[in-house]
Parts: structure tokens; C-alpha cells; sequence
């Protein structure tokens, strides 16, 4: 499939987000606790022009059984979201949705390497909304868990990085404890 079909398919993937974006916004803007998620937005836009800058030719094979697994539950929960009128299965079925198809137009190597950027735009939900779901979850955890994808970003970019390998999973063990420990200390 030639790289213009795989960006067309791709873009399509992100309407059902961008629809409901309107609502994303007028909720950063009218409550002061959800002001500060619009950064963890941008951020994941950041990460995913270096990213996809830096690693674009790894994304030239395509994946449609991989990707589907994702694909099918992610569209099951946007689908609920819509038909229940809440945001907070909408926003990261429609999120995750769009990344199963980036999987099944680029590839799993791709796709593990620009994780860090769907989970990112999860962090930009309005923190408002995870406190209803997530007791507990303040700004100090989704900064905990932002920095943590900023360093898997990093060693993404710059390594041969791979899941799978050992050496790997125990940086991604610690990345993840780093997180807990900073969250875990009072602000």
C-alpha cells in the first residue's frame, strides 16, 4: 500500500475524535482543574512529530490481524460512548480506535513506538473526569505517568527499542515504578 493510502486511511481513523473535540475544549476551558490537560495534548502532538520525524521508514509494513485486535474493542467502547452519551468511553475508545489503525496501516514496530503519544492524549481527558472514575487520580499522577512516556519516548527514539527483549521490560518496570514513586510523593 503506498505511504498517501496509509496517511489517507489513518486520517479518517481520527474523525470520530476530532467530531467530538468541541466538547474536549469548552470542558478545558470551563473548569480551572482541567485547565492544565490541554498540555498533556500538545505534548503528545510534540512527541508524535519527533517520533514520527525520527522513525518513519520503520512503518512501511502492514498489519491487519494484529491491528484488528485492538481495532474491535477499541470501536465497541467509542460505539457505547456514543450511545450513552459519555465522554469517558467515547474519548478513549475513539483514541485507542484510531491507533489500531495506525497498527494495521504501519505495523507493529510502528506502532510500539509511538505508544507513548495515544496514552498522552488519554492523560488530556479532563482530570475532572478521571477523579468521578479513578479516585485518587490528580494532576501529580497524570504528570507521574506523562514523564514516564517522555522517557520511554526518549529511549524509543534513540535505541533499537523492542517489548519483547528482557532488557527492555526492565526498563519499562522501572519507568513504571519511577512514576508511582513521584506521584506517590506529596506535592
Amino acid at each position: 500500500m503506498k505511504l498517501v493510502w496509509k496517511c489517507v486511511i489513518l486520517a479518517l481513523a481520527f474523525v470520530p475524535f476530532l467530531w467530538k473535540f468541541p466538547v474536549l475544549i469548552r470542558t478545558w476551558g470551563a473548569y480551572p482543574e482541567n485547565s492544565r490537560d490541554v498540555y498533556f495534548m500538545a505534548a503528545a502532538f510534540i512527541v508524535c512529530a519527533i517520533l514520527v520525524w525520527r522513525r518513519y521508514k520503520e512503518g512501511l509494513s502492514t498489519d491487519l490481524k494484529g491491528g484488528l485486535t485492538l481495532a474491535i474493542p477499541a470501536l465497541a467502547v467509542m460505539i457505547y460512548g456514543i450511545m450513552y452519551r459519555n465522554m469517558m468511553f467515547f474519548y478513549p475508545g475513539a483514541t485507542l480506535f484510531a491507533w489500531s489503525v495506525l497498527w494495521i496501516v504501519f505495523g507493529w514496530k510502528m506502532f510500539y513506538r509511538l505508544f507513548p503519544i495515544p496514552l498522552m492524549v488519554l492523560l488530556s481527558l479532563p482530570t475532572t473526569e478521571f477523579v468521578h472514575y479513578f479516585p485518587g487520580i490528580n494532576i501529580y499522577w497524570k504528570a507521574a505517568i506523562a514523564s514516564a512516556l517522555c522517557i520511554y519516548t526518549f529511549f524509543a527514539l534513540w535505541t533499537d527499542f523492542s517489548p519483547i527483549r528482557r532488557r527492555t521490560a526492565w526498563f519499562a518496570a522501572g519507568v513504571i515504578l519511577y512514576a508511582i514513586l513521584y506521584a506517590a510523593v506529596p506535592q
